[in-house]
């Protein structure tokens, strides 16, 4: 998969993690984050793509 817009030190961007999960990029940051308003499947739907981004 090639990576739009990704950091030159090669992480992945929370944009990209919030479009591979198909949530908003403010999901996705609560999300990684921890915050108790998430819901769990949501938690592990960013958590899932962040981690196949690398």
């Amino acid at each position: 998969m090639t990576r739009i817009g990704s950091r030159s030190t090669g992480r992945p961007t929370l944009n990209e993690v919030a479009r591979l999960a198909a949530v908003s990029p403010i999901t996705a940051s609560r999300a990684l984050r921890g915050i108790a308003t998430v819901a769990p499947e949501l938690v592990e739907k960013v958590r899932a793509a962040a981690l196949s981004l690398g």
